[in-house]
């Protein structure tokens, strides 16, 4: 499979950057978690909710995309997905497989860090209620990757948030058995 680097387009005709019929969008993280920060904390809470879910059901698209590039093979799928992320600039990505658990550890998530960038820009926010979890894109793209892998987890979550527990990496965890 090509890297997804390699096969992003920026057409001079019209401010895109594009995979194919996929569109993507370059953006600080400071500027869009930014934007989170600023909300009321029950609305940053359904934010992240809802931006999870967001991906996974847009996010979606471009795994088929991966998974019809690699065969449909679940491994090749799991490395692409990885390489993808990033490409993309979604950190570094690593799954494995154990006792029916699929697990994502993130180093250097883009979310966690636009998080403490903006922060730290916003000096009169000082003493403002860090969230648990800030990493809700990834969930959602973990959670689209699991379902195009074949099967309903009983449960995805994140277990872990370097937002929280700064220096130890961000951990995602899909139960459900792998056939």
């Amino acid at each position: 499979m090509t890297a997804l680097r390699e096969r992003l387009s920026w057409p001079a005709e019209g401010g895109r950057i594009q995979d194919g019929a996929r569109r993507y969008l370059m953006m600080r993280p400071d500027v869009l978690m930014g934007a989170l920060l600023r909300a009321d904390p029950a609305v940053r809470s359904a934010m992240l909710e809802a931006f999870a879910a967001s991906v996974a059901e847009h996010g979606a698209d471009s795994l088929r995309a991966y998974a019809q590039s690699v065969g449909h093979d679940a491994s090749a799928l799991m490395r692409s997905t990885c390489e993808a992320a990033a490409d993309l600039g979604w950190g570094r990505w690593q799954m494995s497989y154990s006792a029916g658990i699929l697990t994502l550890d993130v180093e250097d998530s883009p979310f966690v860090a636009g998080w403490a960038q903006a922060c730290a820009s916003l000096p009169s926010r000082a003493g403002v209620a860090t969230p648990q979890q800030v990493c809700a894109p990834i969930l959602g793209m973990f959670t689209a990757l699991v379902r195009q892998l074949g099967a309903e987890p009983s449960q995805v979550h994140e277990c872990r948030c370097a937002v929280s527990q700064p220096g130890r990496g961000c951990r995602f965890e899909a139960r459900w058995p792998m056939c």
